[in-house]
């Protein structure tokens, strides 16, 4: 604001605070010119002194009661700190003095998207943006697509960014939005193509690579990412966000030393994040390379110890290399980190399970399907579990509760029918297993792996036999 003022700007401005500050401590009046009031207040503000900057402001209103730019900056500052009322009353006084004064418009707007109220938003913009003269309309346009944006206007707000981009290309606020908003509508290909337009003008612009980038991965087209990604960091080689989805992208299409090369290459070009060592550990550990997952995993836990996948991670390495006990420890950790992940429950019953300790192994189970109903291989390791500490019977009850919640499972139909074939029941496996068939033949096979005898049953055979297509 200050720089363009001239020799007002190159004034010792530190006078101009203590002599203010003299007047406040002496209880008199000095007179100070309207940039002054301003400095001031700007000074204030900056030094977090909201009190000293509304001070100011008050008295430059009483010195300059026709200055419309200083009831503007209290107006503003009252915006600031939610003075939603005050503010717009401001706002009404210093249109009267100064209608065609742009920022009267920009702070109403303020004040309306801070109330919700964003088509009055959207208006005060527009009005703006009439008033707005020189430098700065391309952020206006960016503003004013925040508001469409939360009117979820996305075609309006895709709109008004072409018209901030023409304006600047270089707006790289604008150039993030408008993937955004591409996103959002769902409209991905629409995305890659307004990259492709705007690249043909501006070959240069790494980021409208790295927007084009993040579209094609959206699609799953990870080689066109991958394509999207080179150009982005050859452009910008510092540029970090584009090595590190480069680096996903490898990981998609299951290239985990190139993965590893591009997080790798990420840490070159920004300050160590946990989350970036814990992707590379998960591609070491996909390499089967367990020291160097570990090595990572532990990097990761140090940089961000409240980072639950990495203990997680940490734990799934330390059992696959036999040593279950310690895993339990970390997987231990990650549930205190996220008592609420049906994931990291399972995985704790499975390690109790190998461990033989079956009631916690139940308590786990029975923590995934309160969570995750609609898990079904959770309760399938209940039933499961039930039937090793009590017996079959006790299971149905477990498996009938699982059916109600998820009504189409063929896996729950067919486990049914295998308990109850199990216990003897051949009228009602009879039942259940026509229930079975009529939802997917093909899955009968599944009975004979929860219960092979059943091979040897006549009666079942046949009523397979009788559902053969």
């Amino acid at each position: 604001m200050y720089e363009e003022q001239g020799s007002f700007f190159e004034e010792d401005y530190n006078s101009h605070v203590e002599r203010f500050e003299e007047m406040l401590k002496n209880n008199e009046s000095y007179f100070f010119d309207v940039d002054v009031f301003e400095y001031l207040a700007e000074h204030y503000l900056e030094d977090g002194n909201i009190q000293l900057a509304l001070k100011a402001l008050e008295i430059g209103i009483i010195q300059h009661p026709s200055s419309a730019i200083i009831i503007i900056r209290k107006a503003q500052l009252h915006a600031s700190t939610g003075r939603i009322r005050s503010g717009h009353e401001l706002l009404n006084h210093a249109e009267l003095l100064d209608p065609k004064n742009d920022e009267i418009h920009l702070t109403r707007a303020s004040l309306y998207s801070q109330e919700h109220k964003h088509e009055e938003a959207v208006q005060s913009y527009l009005m703006a943006i009439d008033l707005c003269e020189g430098e700065g309309i391309d952020d206006l346009y960016l503003d004013l697509a925040f508001e469409y944006e939360n009117l979820e206007k996305y075609d309006l707000a895709i709109q008004t960014l072409e018209k901030a981009l023409a304006v600047n290309p270089d707006n790289e606020g604008s150039l993030y939005e408008m993937g955004y908003c591409y996103e959002q509508s769902d409209r991905i290909p629409d995305c890659i193509n307004f990259c492709i337009d705007f690249l043909n003008d501006h070959p240069y612009s790494f980021t409208a690579w790295y927007i084009m980038g993040n579209a094609y991965f959206q699609l799953e087209k990870f080689e066109q990412a991958i394509t999207a990604y080179d150009f982005c960091t050859v452009i910008k080689e510092s540029f970090s966000s584009a090595h590190f989805n480069r680096a996903n992208s490898h990981v998609q299409l299951e290239q985990y030393d190139l993965a590893i090369e591009y997080y790798e290459k990420t840490l070159e070009h920004e300050s160590p994040q946990g989350i970036t060592h814990m992707y590379m550990a998960e591609c070491f550990e996909k390499l089967d390379e367990d020291e160097k997952a570990l090595l990572h995993y532990n990097k990761a836990i140090a940089m961000d110890e409240e980072l639950a996948d990495a203990w997680m991670g940490k734990a799934i390495v330390k059992d696959k290399m036999g040593m279950t006990s310690e895993s339990i420890r970390f997987l231990k950790k990650a549930i205190e980190l996220e008592e609420k992940n049906p994931e990291y429950w399972h995985i704790l019953g499975e390690a109790y399970e190998k461990q033989s300790k079956f009631s916690e192994a139940k308590e786990c189970y029975e923590m995934v399907v309160w969570l995750e109903p609609e898990n079904i291989d959770a309760w399938l390791d209940l039933c499961n579990i039930i039937t090793e500490l009590e017996s079959p019977a006790e299971a149905i009850p477990i498996i009938k509760k699982a059916l109600e919640l998820n009504a189409d499972s063929e896996e729950l139909m067919y486990r049914l029918v295998a308990f109850l074939l199990e216990l003897g029941n051949t009228t009602g496996a009879k039942n259940e297993l026509e229930k079975a068939l009529n939802t997917n033949y093909e899955a009968h096979k599944k009975l004979f792996n929860y219960y092979p005898e059943a091979k040897n049953i006549n009666a079942v055979l046949a009523l397979i036999d009788s559902f053969r297509p």
